[in-house]
């Protein structure tokens, strides 16, 4: 069935058209919604590189694909590409849309949930960002450190200082 839908479309439309990339998404959903996830992402990102070239960057359109393709990530348990697309989408949609649309808040609160299954929450990203201001951490060490608290479920400190990249005194002087 999908064969013959994409043949009446590319005949009518031609194989880089909106009609397209929106069968090409509805087909990705309906793969997502088997768990046939492979399929998926390669139709989501079909969809969206065609959304892209026809819209342009900023465009809902491309905004939902990746948040497609996000969601995508997120049942696969792939949080860090799920929260990257998460991020670009709401990129987006911060440009376009009024800051309490429906459907950016939606996307917000899919970004919290994200961050917190990483146990990647601002908590984290804040001390990060204060030990680097401070200069008493270097962006790589942070990176190995979020890492570390991620993979184990503990604060970013004490990930820090079992890497033994910070000392329990520096951190503590860090946060007060």
């Amino acid at each position: 069935l999908y064969n013959r839908a994409a043949k009446i479309i590319e005949e009518c439309f031609g194989q880089q058209s909106l009609e397209m990339s929106n069968l090409l998404s509805q087909l990705g959903g309906n793969y997502f919604a088997q768990d046939r996830f492979e399929e998926a992402e390669k139709l989501y990102w079909q969809a969206y590189e065609i959304k892209r070239s026809l819209l342009g960057e900023k465009h809902l359109a491309v905004a939902q694909c990746l948040e497609d393709l996000a969601e995508l990530y997120d049942v696969q348990s792939e949080y860090l590409q799920a929260e990257r697309f998460y991020l670009s989408s709401i990129g987006i949609k911060e440009q376009l849309l009024e800051a309490d649309d429906p459907e950016l808040i939606s996307s917000l609160r899919k970004l919290v949930l994200i961050c917190r299954q990483q146990d990647h929450s601002p908590e984290n990203k804040q001390t990060g960002e204060l030990l680097i201001q401070a200069g008493m951490l270097e962006e790589e060490k942070l990176a190995e450190g979020l890492e570390l608290a991620q993979k184990y479920k503990i604060p970013l400190g004490r990930a820090l200082v079992s890497l033994k990249q910070l000392s329990q005194d520096d951190l503590q002087r860090a946060m007060h």
